[in-house]
């Protein structure tokens, strides 16, 4: 048996890993198929599906049992769904191909290979030649690479063995191709930084192996044609007969980004890509002429005609290798020991028999512990829909257990069981929050290829700092947020990067930085975009923003309000606007979609040393955390994040301004009194300001005081979106129902402070 490295045991592990989830799918699937289901068409293809998938993993990995095994189950649904065929004889022997597969599976998560390779599996597949002739085809008893069953509706096939591809089928097939792509980009960024990463090779590899299999599988060819050949060049990586190059990297990412195009657009292209031809062309020209170079180097260095020695030149074998191989026979343990005398034949066959019956007697189970992927796909809008449900549930339950007509009645048990209730729900309501909740670093990730491709054209040289990966956040955060810091990090690099002439001018390393962070803090999260660059020149702001009209005043802004002045539209300090990004340009587009959000966007700069933005968005657009007011009848709800303060003012801290506007004057400011009842013309019991209660809000760098007649305190509350018959409506983001059934509208705290300032 040959040796295995431990590179090879850790992708063995991890395919048993993958394969074992994939078996309880299969498991479910005849369960239901046992059953007649209604959807039979989609069982049956999810058999199919799975089945191939092992079989072709453990085809290029060479698990040849695992293969042999699975290659008549796979014949066996290939074609049209026809329960008749599914009779005792099957169900019973699929019942014990399940069994074995799962042993196999121990041993190779418990990295016993010999045992693995030793299993026998005849008695299985002879099992496979009682089934009917018409059932399945025999496979070859042997792995061989490039094995594939093509079950497209290719124009020679019979039309019963066509198949047809579902919307749920496509659905899988889409977020499958988009995270093996993503996969595989990422994998080739961190190549490019580093040629020596064997473990990127591989993770690209596998990635790209997989996504071809899967658009074989649904017979999108082009795509396949395109998959293979960039495996081939990954494979050649791998296997180091080609050198990883930045032409190489550079082809194999435009590739990347023309597969995703048409993964994205799939339903209106079928998997067509116009260029399909010659990306594969490129892709195996620039491996047939690195070889050849490669070849013509090694030939020139050297002059022995000795395989071993060519092997060591060309960096496959290291000198141990080579001797440990010339060392070795090409014979099994037992014969070597009997032909150097140290056993005799009888001594080997006792000891034979002794190890044959320790392999039956083997657990079925393992004991090694294993790390199973337990993970599932959920559609987001079911998940929308037990959210509400959870929200309908804990809206009755303050109904139920706040209800007016329990008031005064002495009720322990009633308590009780109350508290254990409300305990149960808020709990609940977490856990089904956090179903939502994805880490953010896929989308951080995503930003190592702007890096790469703005450097690269701006000829300078950038490095992406990372951190806070795992920060959890809300689906439609993640998806919100990109864009933005998209912008952010181009404009860093843009306006912000020195080219390497001017940093090692002012004593600064060649080298930019980009840094990236995401933390957690209270209910919200901070997000985190710096550059080690030239800053921003406050002057040039303040001048400009006197040309434009935002800052008529003779005295000078706080260093914050200037620098929220590069948000505005159109406004920019750049001399010349480039292709790729204008400090400002572009800037009001991101506060925009920060505030979509419900989210906060700072700068801080220092001239010469670098610029920070920093993203403040609550964890979940679900929930909210807010503060209870009262005006006159209505009812009223402050999200929690945007208030400062809360505080009945005196007589002398109020003025009137010659417009007849109310003042707050708070620590030597100014802050505008909006009256609630004002705002929405509604009535409100407290006249005089000094009687009632003033909230401090602000938004950016803005403040304005909400005055209403007092407060009800501080609740968690589900967010009611408005119907769509209401539309938008002034100053509101959504209501929430409270304990008593009555409503409370929650304030847009952006839209009243823009307003009023």
């Amino acid at each position: 048996m040959s040796q295995h490295s431990p590179e090879e045991l850790d992708i063995f592990i991890e395919f048993a890993e993958d394969s074992r989830n994939m078996l309880d799918d299969i498991n479910n699937n005849l369960e239901a198929l046992y059953g007649h289901p209604a959807d039979l068409t989609s069982v049956w293809h999810n058999l199919q599906h799975h089945f191939h998938a092992i079989k072709d993993s453990a085809d290029f990995l060479n698990l040849a049992p695992i293969f042999q095994l699975v290659s008549p189950l796979t014949a066996f649904f290939q074609g049209p769904a026809d329960l008749e065929r599914i009779d005792t004889h099957f169900m019973d022997l699929s019942a014990r191909c399940m069994n074995r597969l799962f042993m196999m599976l121990d041993l190779l998560q418990a990295a016993d290979l010999e045992s693995f390779f030793a299993h026998d599996i005849n008695d299985l597949l002879a099992g496979f030649d009682h089934l009917h002739p018409t059932n399945t085809t025999p496979e070859p008893q042997a792995a061989v690479a490039g094995d594939f069953y093509d079950i497209g509706s290719e124009d020679d096939l019979p039309e019963e063995l066509r198949i047809s591809i579902t919307p749920e089928m496509l659905k899988i097939f889409h977020v499958e191709a988009e995270e093996q792509l993503e996969q595989t980009e990422t994998c080739l960024l961190a190549l490019e930084q580093n040629i020596g990463d064997q473990e990127a090779i591989d993770s690209a590899f596998r990635a790209m192996h997989t996504f071809k299999g899967n658009c074989g599988l649904f017979n999108f060819a082009q795509l396949e044609s395109i998959g293979h050949s960039f495996e081939s060049v990954l494979e050649d990586y791998k296997s180091k007969v080609l050198k990883p190059d930045s032409k190489g990297i550079s082809l194999m990412l435009k590739v990347v980004d023309e597969l995703k195009n048409t993964v994205t657009n799939l339903n209106d292209n079928d998997g067509k890509i116009e260029l399909a031809e010659t990306w594969v062309k490129l892709l195996d020209d620039y491996q047939k002429t690195g070889l050849t170079q490669m070849i013509a180097e090694v030939s020139a260095q050297g002059h022995s005609g000795l395989l071993g020695e060519i092997l060591i030149e060309l960096g496959f074998l290291d000198t141990n290798g080579l001797e440990t191989a010339l060392q070795r026979q090409a014979l099994p343990l037992g014969e070597i020991l009997q032909t150097q005398g140290e056993i005799n034949a009888h001594q080997l066959e006792t000891a034979l028999k002794v190890q044959e019956e320790r392999r039956n007697n083997q657990p079925t189970v393992s004991n090694t512990p294993t790390n199973n992927k337990n993970n599932i796909r959920v559609d987001l809008v079911k998940l929308d829909g037990l959210i509400t449900l959870v929200g309908e549930l804990i809206v009755a339950e303050n109904m139920v257990t706040a209800n007016p007509d329990l008031a005064g009645r002495r009720l322990e048990n009633f308590r009780k069981a109350a508290n254990q209730l409300n305990r149960i729900s808020r709990d609940l309501q977490d856990s089904v929050m956090r179903l939502r909740m994805l880490p953010i670093g896929p989308t951080f990730r995503k930003m190592n290829r702007v890096v790469r491709d703005v450097a690269q054209k701006q000829g300078k040289r950038v490095e992406l700092m990372i951190s806070g990966e795992d920060t959890e956040v809300d689906k439609s955060i993640v998806e919100a947020i990109s864009n933005p810091l998209l912008h952010l990090i181009r404009n860093a690099i843009d306006h912000g990067i020195e080219a390497p002439t001017q940093r090692e001018a002012v004593q600064k390393p060649k080298n930019g930085k980009v840094w990236l962070n995401a933390a957690h803090e209270g209910g919200e999260i901070i997000i985190e975009v710096r550059d080690d660059g030239r800053g921003i020149d406050k002057e040039a702001v303040l001048e400009k923003a006197r040309q434009k009209g935002l800052w008529q005043k003779q005295e000078e802004p706080s260093d914050e309000r200037i620098y929220g002045m590069i948000f505005e539209p159109g406004f920019s300090t750049a001399g010349q606007v480039t292709d790729i990004s204008g400090r400002g340009v572009g800037m009001d587009v991101v506060r925009q979609s920060v505030e979509a959000v419900k989210g906060t966007i700072k700068t801080h700069s220092q001239l010469g040393e670098g610029t920070t933005f920093t993203i403040r968005i609550p964890l979940t657009l679900a929930i909210v955390e807010g503060m209870l007011v009262r005006v006159g009848y209505a009812l009223y709800t402050i999200p929690l994040r945007y208030i400062r303060e809360s505080l009945r003012c005196h007589s002398r801290q109020i003025h009137i301004d010659v417009d007849r506007r109310a003042h707050l004057r708070l620590r030597d400011e100014l802050i505008p009194i909006v009256p609630l009842s004002e705002f929405f013309k509604t009535i409100r019991d407290c006249d005089r300001l000094e009687d009632g209660i003033i909230v401090v809000v602000e938004h950016g760098t803005q403040k304005v005081a909400l005055f209403a007649d007092e407060i009800r305190g501080q609740y968690q509350t589900v967010i009611k979106g408005l119907s769509a018959y209401l539309g938008s409506v002034r100053g509101v983001s959504g209501t929430s129902i409270l304990s008593d059934g009555s409503i409370s509208l929650i304030l847009n705290i952006q839209t009243i402070v823009n307003e009023f300032v």
